[in-house]
């Protein structure tokens, strides 16, 4: 995404752990897509500039959070810890080769459906088994994570 991380990054204390973002495009729809280490959950935004990004980024995993169910208060307990964000270098393969996975399938959603509904795209991926997770869903390790099931 052409910015330059932090040496100096904070301790991740979200349940969902650290985020990793990259671009997604599909024709013209250009997106930021967004995905948890740890439940491979994934958010979109519209922006790709960093100055709107990390604001649509929180609001984009709340709202996703809220279609999977999770209560009040963990949202806004995930919310309070998606303030402070610092940009880090990629360390996982593995997260790197799911988002790879999901932007195949993430380009045959928008291709179907359009790609006005970012929720519902990310639900969509939400429900796919992935292989890091022991093909469980990310939409199932998420609520897990979070409390919710």
């Amino acid at each position: 995404m052409r910015v330059k991380p932090s040496t100096d990054l904070p301790t991740p204390s979200s349940r969902l752990g650290d985020w990793y973002a990259a671009p997604f495009a599909v024709g013209h729809l250009r997106l930021t897509m967004c995905v948890s280490e740890k439940s491979l959950l994934p958010a979109f935004v519209r922006s790709q500039s960093l100055a709107n990004l990390l604001p649509e980024f929180r609001e984009a995993v709340v709202a996703v959070l809220r279609q999977l169910g999770v209560q009040e208060i963990a949202l806004q307990a995930e919310r309070q810890h998606l303030a402070n964000i610092g940009i880090g270098p990629t360390s996982s393969r593995s997260v790197l080769g799911s988002m790879n996975d999901f932007r195949v399938l993430g380009r045959s959603f928008v291709e179907m459906h359009g790609g006005t509904d970012l929720v519902a795209l990310a639900l969509d991926l939400a429900d796919a088994p992935c292989g890091p997770l022991e093909y469980s869903s990310p939409k199932d390790v998420a609520r897990a994570l979070l409390g919710a099931v």
